[in-house]
């Protein structure tokens, strides 16, 4: 990352950084000159106009079309395996399976600071379960220590919506991340989104596929008033067997970032007690499109409603109002 200080405050930001912990180097300076100026040993090594470095190269028109391939008549299907059969194939599929083995691999503290981690359970029992978010609390920062807020960060992907609609995976995933921060105990009217653009070959198709991407973000967000605050993306992901092309999912992956007002509101997934009621809040929609029993039992479905934004609000805000009555969320 590259960042600008004014000059007479550019030594007094790199002893803010070490402190943190963070490394960080002067590299150069904003001249007048209008050139990018490289040196080495004091030998000038590169000297570019500027005008060349962001004109220089021709832009490229396309003309492109996108035929929605949204379905709006539900499938009905049939599976001949019994409910315990099903449960079973699901519950082993990799993308539903246990990834302690994998998690427990990785270092996921950052600086000690995590309080809601990956896996959280009884420490008795032995048994852990998967959190809908993660959670900082930066107890030990200069300035905030006294603090009661923490940063909450999730994620929503899924690249098997985007093989039947572009629009409702990129609604769906936005959703996930929001949908995952409130679970924790964030608060909607504090809620930061980042995107990052997985996509493959930018022909014509994808090319497409990716300004309705960006165009329905920017929509789902205005009405979720979550704002983008960043992102990236990582476009050209292709391969070649023999002379055929293989292009990844069209996929878009939200990060969220959320702030919990008292760390006394974070929740987490896993039952605490018995006897404790579990309450499905909305209403409860039968679609399989893009889901894991459908790729399991490959099941060609592709009615995907739209995502009812109002109503995820709705129910967002209701989830935030009531937290003291909530012990657990997922």
């Amino acid at each position: 990352m590259v960042v600008i200080a004014d000059k007479d405050k550019a030594e007094k930001f790199v002893q803010l950084c070490q402190k943190e912990d963070v490394e960080a180097t002067i590299i150069g300076e904003v001249t007048n000159t209008k050139k990018l100026e490289v040196f080495y040993n004091n030998v000038n090594v590169c000297e570019l106009d500027m005008d060349f470095l962001h004109e220089g190269l021709p832009k490229r028109k396309f003309s492109l079309v996108y035929i929605s391939s949204v379905n709006k008549k539900k499938n009905y299907i049939k599976v001949k395996d019994s409910i315990e059969e099903v449960f079973y194939k699901i519950i082993s599929a990799p993308n539903v399976a246990s990834k302690e083995w994998v998690i427990r691999q990785y270092d996921h503290e950052v600086q000690g600071n995590t309080v809601v981690k990956p896996l959280i359970g009884d420490i008795n029992t032995g048994m852990y379960s998967p959190q809908d978010a993660c959670v900082l609390y930066p107890f030990n920062t200069e300035g905030i220590k006294n603090t009661k807020k923490a940063v909450a960060i999730s994620c929503g992907i899924k690249p098997s919506l985007s093989k039947i609609s572009i629009e409702r995976m990129t609604e769906y995933v936005i959703d996930e991340a929001i949908r995952n921060l409130i679970c924790v105990g964030a608060k909607l009217d504090k809620i930061f989104l980042l995107d990052n653009f997985c996509w493959g070959e930018l022909n014509k198709k994808n090319l497409a596929e990716l300004f309705v991407c960006c165009e329905t973000a920017k929509n789902v967000a205005i009405k979720f008033g979550t704002p983008f605050i960043s992102g990236k993306d990582s476009l050209n992901n292709y391969y070649l067997i023999g002379k055929k092309t293989v292009s990844i999912p069209s996929t878009l992956l939200i990060s969220g970032i959320g702030i919990i007002n008292d760390i006394s509101d974070i929740k987490t997934s896993y039952f605490k007690t018995p006897d404790n009621f579990i309450f499905l809040i909305g209403k409860l929609n039968y679609i399989i499109a893009g889901s894991i029993f459908s790729e399991c039992y490959n099941l060609n479905v592709d009615y995907i409603p739209p995502l009812n934004v109002n109503l995820a609000k709705k129910i967002y805000s209701f989830i935030n109002e009531n937290l003291k009555y909530i012990l657990a969320a997922h």
